[in-house]
């Protein structure tokens, strides 16, 4: 029936204000967070990415022992350009896991449970994977500097413990043990004289 006061023939107008309220909802399937299956992929992808992380750590320590018993310098090069693509790696792992812990903080479904444990469990093996860099970093640096001031000792056979402490804690550049001991028997006389400190050593 023809609604009263509508001329005929016209159809029934809709009220301006249900049309707005109509275009200001919501797509009903806007996703604010991962799926399950999604979240899951992402995780075996960055666990794959830790396992890298594991063989370059391991890799590095090889190069360590090397770099401390190699006479020509081509271990302490490799060893810096691995060191710098594991770096760059450890960053984007990193940031990838960020992401995931921002994805857990923002699912409000019932795959929430599942996503934070698979998370805690991820970023737990990955600060395990980490600390063992940093402990291979820091054993290297040790074993360097004792290798430095038994070389110091061996040319410098009456230095005095703070001599060849300096000479232990000065940067020596990126080279290899041998080269730093030829340099610190043609520079011991410079670097033990109270005056100069090892950051002035003529290069």
């Amino acid at each position: 029936m023809q609604p009263y006061g509508q001329p005929y023939g016209q159809q029934p107008y809709d009220d301006p204000n249900q049309q707005h309220q109509q275009q200001q909802q919501p797509p009903q399937q806007a996703a604010r967070f991962l799926s399950q299956q999604d979240f899951l992929s992402r995780v075996s992808g960055i666990r794959s990415d830790i396992q890298t992380l594991t063989t370059s750590v391991h890799q590095i320590a090889q190069l360590h022992q090397r770099a401390l018993t190699s006479s020509d310098g081509s271990a302490q090069r490799q060893l810096e350009q691995l060191t710098a693509e594991t770096q760059l790696h450890n960053t984007s792992i990193r940031d990838q896991i960020r992401s995931l812990k921002l994805d857990v903080e923002r699912t409000s479904d019932g795959t929430f449970g599942l996503k934070k444990r698979q998370f805690e469990s991820l970023n737990k093996d990955y600060k395990n994977e980490i600390q063992k860099f940093l402990q291979e970093e820091q054993q290297y640096k040790e074993r360097y500097r004792e290798q430095i001031a038994r070389q110091f000792r061996i040319v410098n056979p009456d230095a005095s413990e703070d001599e060849v402490r300096q000479a232990a804690d000065a940067d020596w550049g990126n080279e290899g043990i041998f080269q730093t001991a030829v340099r610190i028997a043609l520079l011991s006389p410079v670097v033990c004289h109270p005056q100069f400190h090892s950051d002035h050593v003529p290069l």
